[in-house]
């Protein structure tokens, strides 16, 4: 389970979506399932399948993006007993982005996402710990509009800082 607070909204050409090219974002709720395999002592690897609900300041309704990952996780663990283990990591993201808008008129846009997250985790047991991360998300996708009489493309981003919480199972 991830919050995280707006950075930043912005759209090109800046005539769409966002005036000034920049629009804050109210808060953001998401979850996140993901797995991984520790290919070295320090490194883990695997993917994440994530979901974020957010809404552009002074929007009507929530927009959606769903975010499907490559997760890598340099890590530094200290065994503290039998059962008990700190780790410190690095949290890096990057993967693809649907975007999916409030208005069931307008099409699903796709981009990409990408992300820096610093974690610490603490092994209660030995197949059981709890996290907490903190860091940065970054998401981009793209669209093509009909301005005046010619089609334009779009690029939509948004970044924001992130906060995750959540549980581990080791099995």
């Amino acid at each position: 389970m991830g919050f995280g607070g707006g950075l930043r909204f912005d759209a090109e050409p800046e005539i769409l979506l966002a005036p000034n090219g920049r629009s804050d974002l109210e808060p953001t709720f998401g979850a996140a399932v993901r797995g991984e395999v520790f290919v070295a002592r320090y490194l883990g690897i695997g993917a994440e399948v994530g979901i974020a609900s957010y809404s552009v300041e002074d929007a009507e309704d929530r927009e959606l993006t769903i975010d499907l990952d490559l997760w890598l996780r340099p890590r530094l663990p200290f065994v503290l007993s039998d059962t008990l283990e700190l780790e410190i990591y690095v949290g890096i993201p990057l993967g693809f982005t649907i975007y999916r808008p409030s208005d069931e008129n307008l099409e699903n846009l796709l981009g990409f996402n990408a992300g820096f997250l610093g974690g610490m985790s603490f092994a209660v047991h030995q197949n059981f710990a709890v996290f907490a991360e903190v860091g940065w998300r970054h998401r981009q996708v793209y669209d093509e509009a009909q301005v005046l009489f010619e089609k334009r493309d779009i690029t939509l981003r948004t970044d924001q800082s992130h906060v995750a919480v959540g549980v581990s199972l080791r099995l």
